[in-house]
Formats: C-alpha cells, sequence, structure tokens
C-alpha cells in the first residue's frame, strides 16, 4: 500500500488499540474520478439531498438561539454504515466520497472530475469523531489535507453554536508563523453530547461564498445518524477466516459509470497476527475494462484479462489481483498473509448481484 496517497486523500489514520486500516483509500477515490475524466462525466455528479436535519432548527439568517438537539454519537462507527452525511454543499462540489473506520468518519467533497493531487482545487472535508474522543490540538492526521501552521487561538472570534452545543473556529498560522492568520479554516463543534467534529474547506472561490460561512452551513446542515447502509454488486461466498470488516470507502454516486466502493477485511485485533496481519481488501467499480495504466493486463484469469502481482516485504506477502468484465464490473483484491492463490479464490468465490442497485446488498459477507 502507498501510505502517501492515503494521505494525500484521507490523512493519515488515527492509531488505536485494534489493528490500524490500510485500505489504500486514495486509489479508490482516484479511479473514481479518474473515470469520471475518461467518460467525461465532468458535469454529471451525484445532485445534493435536499437538507434532511437543520441542526437547531434556524436558518443562518435566524436570530433565536438553538436548542441542543438530541442526538446520540455511536462508540464506534461501522465501516458497513455510514452514519452522517453532507446536508448542504456549494453547488459546483458535487462530488462526494466517504471514508469510515471505528475511529472516524471522514466525508469529503470536491469539483467533479479533478484529481487534487494533481491540480489543486477546492475542496470541504468533515471528519466526525465517536462519543468520547477528542480531535487532537491539530488534525493533520485526521483530514484530507494538512494545516498548516497548527495555531489554536479564536482571536475573541467565538464561533456560533451549532445545534445548540459549543465550537469553536482554528486559524492557520501567518506566514512569518508569530501571529494567526485572520481566516479561518476549520470550525469544531459538538455533534451530540461528548462528540466531536470537523469541518474544513480548502481554496474555496469568492462564488463559494465566505469561508466562515460555508462551514457553519456544512455544519448546521450536516444529517447526523442518517446510518445509511453501505450497499455493493456482490455478495463473498469465500473469506479467510477470522476477517472482519475493519474499514470501507465509497466515491461517486451510486450507479453512475464513476462509483467506487472499497472494503477492507482484517482481524478483530492485531495481536493474533504479529508483524505480518492478515487482510484482505476488495474494490468494485462499474467499468468493462481495465483502463489504470499503472496495472495495465498482463495476464488472464478464467478467460478475462487481468492484472496479477506478487509482492514481499516486511509486513509479509502481499497478492494483487485486478480482473474486469465481470457482469458488468471490475474487482481489485489485494490480500495479504492469507495465501498466494487467496486473491483467485475470493473473486470465483463472488455472486454479482447486477448493476440495478435495488439488488445490491448491504451484507456481502454472510
Amino acid at each position: 500500500m502507498n501510505q502517501q496517497q492515503v494521505r494525500a486523500i484521507l490523512g493519515e489514520l488515527v492509531q488505536e488499540p485494534q489493528a490500524p486500516s490500510t485500505v489504500d483509500v486514495g486509489r479508490a477515490v482516484r479511479d473514481g474520478r479518474r473515470r469520471r475524466r475518461n467518460r467525461r462525466m465532468l458535469e454529471c455528479g451525484a445532485v445534493v439531498a435536499a437538507v434532511g436535519l437543520i441542526l437547531g432548527g434556524v436558518g443562518l439568517a435566524g436570530t433565536r438561539t438553538p436548542r441542543p438537539v438530541t442526538v446520540v454519537a455511536p462508540g464506534r462507527f461501522d465501516p458497513m454504515t455510514r452514519y452522517a452525511d453532507f446536508g448542504w454543499l456549494p453547488s459546483r462540489l458535487s462530488e462526494r466520497s466517504a471514508f469510515t473506520q471505528p475511529e472516524h468518519l471522514i466525508l469529503e467533497a470536491s469539483l467533479p472530475g479533478v484529481e487534487p493531487t494533481v491540480r489543486p482545487s477546492p475542496r470541504i472535508a468533515v471528519v466526525l469523531y465517536p462519543a468520547g474522543k477528542q480531535p487532537g490540538a491539530n488534525v493533520v492526521e485526521d483530514l484530507p489535507w494538512p494545516l498548516e501552521g497548527g495555531c489554536r487561538s479564536d482571536d475573541g472570534t467565538a464561533a456560533p453554536r451549532i445545534g445548540g452545543r459549543p465550537g469553536r473556529w482554528v486559524y492557520p498560522r501567518a506566514a512569518g508563523g508569530a501571529q494567526c492568520d485572520p481566516t479561518a479554516v476549520e470550525l469544531r463543534w459538538q455533534y451530540a453530547p461528548g462528540a466531536w467534529a470537523v469541518a474544513r474547506t480548502a481554496r474555496l472561490a469568492s462564488g463559494d461564498g465566505d469561508p466562515r460561512s460555508v462551514l457553519r452551513r456544512v455544519a448546521q446542515a450536516l444529517r447526523v445518524g442518517a446510518n445509511e447502509p453501505l450497499r455493493v454488486p456482490f455478495r463473498a461466498g469465500f473469506i479467510p477466516p477470522g476477517l472482519r470488516p475493519a474499514a470501507s470507502a465509497e466515491s461517486g454516486d451510486p450507479g453512475s459509470p464513476g462509483w467506487s466502493a472499497t472494503i477492507e477485511l482484517m482481524p478483530r485485533t492485531s495481536s493474533a497476527d504479529g508483524l505480518k496481519p492478515r487482510r484482505v481488501v476488495i474494490r468494485a467499480t462499474p467499468t468493462p475494462s481495465l483502463t489504470d495504466g499503472s496495472e495495465s493486463p498482463n495476464t488472464t484469469v478464467d478467460g478475462r484479462r487481468a492484472y496479477r502481482r506478487s509482492l514481499k516485504n516486511s509486513m509479509g506477502n502481499t497478492e494483487i489481483l485486478r480482473v474486469a468484465g465481470v457482469y458488468g464490473f471490475a474487482f481489485r483484491i489485494e490480500t495479504s498473509n492469507v495465501g498466494h492463490s487467496a486473491p483467485e479464490r475470493i473473486l470465483r468465490g463472488l455472486t454479482v448481484l447486477g448493476t440495478g442497485r435495488t439488488a445490491w446488498t448491504s451484507r456481502p459477507f454472510g
């Protein structure tokens, strides 16, 4: 896995007692954007849903102090469920993605068809933490791009209450590093009692609105408690024993050519595997052919063109298999320390449920 790619898109993961996720979310998000460019779908993004929950019940122009809304934050996030989603975004930021692991949920919105690691572009990200977990003094490890400097002073300007609960602004340091830049780049607030969220913008244009107003509106409109299950177009007949979903990533509009879903499975605890953790990562994309130049076909599997590679390093043995034309989908299967032929066994055990999302399942592993 390429840690630099993950940090560039969705940040360095928080280390917890359980095995840290190593899913290459950067590749999942990047592949979705690349397909949209190749298919000229720059104007086709997910249509942002109408606001489903306005925390506090008052619009931005309202003057009444909002009452706290009863929201219960989970102790851990379920990787197979999206606990929250955007309720409002600037209209042009229609490219949405989500990354979920037990320690946090990350939502990101950006321009459709633009690769942020190649060309800087406007973005908005929100990180939600489970109950009882505080964001650090700097959320560099959790957000999709670094906060330069890390100045936390509010300069005497109080942030608005979101849903009746306290919030605070975070500022970057000025070029000299001695004082805070007057432009707020983060808003932190309690989305539920004892549970914090962090929202950040980058490179917004004047037409997108004042960054503070944008962050405040994103926070107020956030659909907390949505609990929407991640639905995928396959069931897995074979998964090495002892593995369970540990992280997931979804990018794009489900059912569109640019959609992708990635699920990583790992043991419940890392101690069981020592320094060579067992893991399986399955990514599904609705594309009939292999288009990623970095993984061009070099073999065939069951008559289908495929990319196959074996790697060995201090973490053990990694097997990579990518096959297209599987009933309308391409699958990329990456395994570590579960056997040389594991990707082929997993692929042959998949039951593909078709391209119609109504037939997809939220329980792909039994």
